[in-house]
């Protein structure tokens, strides 16, 4: 509503308005052109708002507005393509029986709901119209060419959408993977739930991410770093390590995810664990933590390696840092898992180039740094051998350093409990007296060491071709070589192994684990590491200055008491004078 005042007929408007917003108006009015020059000069403008709303009503006017505008799309569509559409009530004439029909049985009254619904692309239009004015044009039977437009109806439309629909979702259905058997469907049904829930769902937030247009050339790049949760096995129950490491991690992930709402107050809600450190010598599961920990945890995981960061041009190394937290910030909550972490975030001083010193800045600053924030979602966790390698500023962002220190004779025991869990021991089998004579061996020697046990099983249960041509060779004056094992004459002399005929069994071979074999694979598989090397014993030594100890806190607090006695503590009683 506009109200102005008037001087001799005139309407006075704003100085300032454009002459042809000023035209506009004095032939809108049919008032002569105002006079800029008039002193009483000012535009009003009133907002008139309802009184009551009707959610009803406004549903259905929206409803309305994208019909109108999807109805206009397609006719420019058509209209460009040489196709001319009748008007829709009379064309169709089936308008209010689709506002009726619910279900959407017919082509019509689907167009109808979906177009009531969501706007269609522009290149879903294309596709549309372009079916209409082929079907159109192929059911005209007059043979005389003109130049008049080819006629479409509105039911020629929805057919055409139906049949889109319906060629789309076969091409779906020709690139998917081959289902499961109905035999392989029993199968499943028959197992636990645990193992049948491991086939998850695609996670929403990953897949849009995936699919962003917004996303730079750095970001698309790191895209393979996304961890695939689906396809991980790995579980806290495979894994064995002190509760406290365990307790840890899960704390620092889990916790705000369980519990929200307790860290919308008080210092959580401004200030988290930034990151956690896992150090120790090689072997001693720290990656397979992570894995359980990607597994299990609830968020989503990006690993970033070296070879990731690294880059040929002098200034794409930060760039590359920057996209790996911008990543994870769309993937929220998410963990950054960078291991062998030494290898990226080294000792400035051990290195002197531009390039490596602007790496660890920018990874410094988005990981704790002006522009991060507790709300990102981010944490990133370390995995290194080497932590007196790190620079100062980057162990500074990792409060909490964890050893993962070789196992104990109680924890091999318990590793090799695990790994041999679905194999079948015989009754001599001791898995305490073989973890006493594994000392020193981390849990990726025992693992090979199982492994090497089940080699040594499957060598002698089975009829190897190497063996049966070198016995064959040797027993050629006594015994025809068609006898051993099936081998032809000309197998044997030209010893060719690769001709030799194999004898696959149908079943798998059911394996039985002896104490021999064991012994056998001592033999063969020895500890990796040791105390007495210099590594294990730098990185306990580390470990009492940074890591977590708590006899040596205990230490320091008995020798502070020492040399100040009169302090007391809170908590600490009084002793009444005598």
């Amino acid at each position: 509503m506009s109200d102005g005042s008037h001087t001799d007929g005139h309407e006075d408007l704003h100085p300032d308005l454009s002459p042809i917003l000023r035209f506009a108006l004095s032939e809108y009015t049919g008032r002569a052109h105002p006079d800029p020059q008039s002193p009483r000069q000012y535009f009003r403008t009133s907002i008139v708002m309802p009184a009551s709303r009707s959610l009803p009503a406004e549903k259905e006017m929206r409803m309305a507005r994208r019909r109108d505008i999807n109805q206009l799309a397609m006719r420019v569509r058509i209209a460009a393509l040489g196709g001319i559409l009748g008007n829709l009530e009379k064309d169709s004439g089936s308008v209010e029986q689709a506002e009726t029909d619910k279900e959407a049985s017919t082509p019509f009254s689907k167009l109808w709901t979906q177009w009531g619904a969501a706007l269609e692309e522009w290149a879903d239009v294309c596709r549309f119209a372009d079916k209409a004015v082929a079907s159109a044009t192929a059911a005209e039977t007059s043979e005389e060419h003109t130049l008049n437009p080819t006629p479409v109806t509105w039911s020629a439309v929805a057919e055409a959408m139906a049949n889109d629909k319906a060629s789309q979702e076969a091409m779906e259905l020709l690139f998917k993977p081959p289902s499961v058997t109905a035999d392989s469907q029993i199968e499943q049904s028959d197992k636990p739930e645990d193992e049948a829930a491991k086939k998850l769902a695609v996670d929403d937030v990953v897949k849009n991410v995936k699919k962003a247009d917004n996303l730079d050339s750095y970001e698309q790049d790191l895209l393979p770093c996304i961890v695939d949760i689906a396809s991980l096995s790995t579980t806290f129950k495979q894994v064995h390590l002190s509760p406290e490491t365990i307790d840890a991690v899960r704390t620092i992930a889990s916790l705000p995810l369980l519990f929200p709402k307790a860290f919308q107050q008080g210092i959580l809600r401004e200030q988290r664990m930034s990151g956690c450190l896992l150090f120790g010598p090689p072997g001693t599961d720290k990656t397979l933590l992570v894995r359980a920990l990607a597994k299990e945890a609830g968020c989503r995981m990006l690993a970033i390696t070296s070879a990731d960061i690294m880059s040929k041009w002098v200034g794409e190394h930060e760039k590359i840092v920057r996209a790996a937290f911008s990543l994870a910030r769309r993937l929220s909550p998410c963990i950054i898992f960078v291991d062998e972490i030494d290898a990226l975030f080294g000792s400035r001083t051990t290195c002197t180039q531009p390039w490596y010193r602007a790496v660890i800045t920018q990874f410094m600053q988005e990981m704790d740094g002006l522009k991060s924030s507790v709300k990102d979602g981010v944490i990133v966790v370390g995995a290194t051998n080497r932590p007196f390698d790190l620079d100062d500023a980057v162990l500074r962002r990792f409060p909490r350093r964890m050893l993962v220190d070789l196992p104990a004779q109680n924890d091999r025991e318990e590793i090799l409990r695990i790994l041999l869990c679905d194999e079948n021991l015989a009754p001599d089998v001791n898995l305490r007296a073989i973890a006493s004579q594994t000392r020193n061996f981390s849990g990726s020697d025992l693992k090979h060491l199982c492994v090497s046990a089940a080699l040594d099983v499957v060598k002698q249960t089975v009829e190897l071709p190497w063996r049966t041509s070198r016995m064959a060779s040797t027993t050629v004056k006594t015994e025809s070589p068609s006898q051993a094992a099936g081998i032809s004459v000309d197998a044997t002399k030209e010893g060719n192994v690769h001709d030799a005929p194999q004898r696959p069994s149908a079943e798998p071979v059911k394996r039985v684990l002896a104490s021999s074999h064991f012994q056998t694979a001592l033999k063969e598989v020895s500890a990796s590491t040791a105390e007495s090397l210099g590594s294990v014993a730098e990185l306990r030594k580390w470990n009492e200055k940074f890591g977590q100890k708590r006899e040596k806190r205990m230490m320091e607090s008995t020798s502070w008491n020492q040399f100040l006695p009169n302090i007391r503590h809170p908590g600490d009683t009084l002793r009444p004078d005598n």
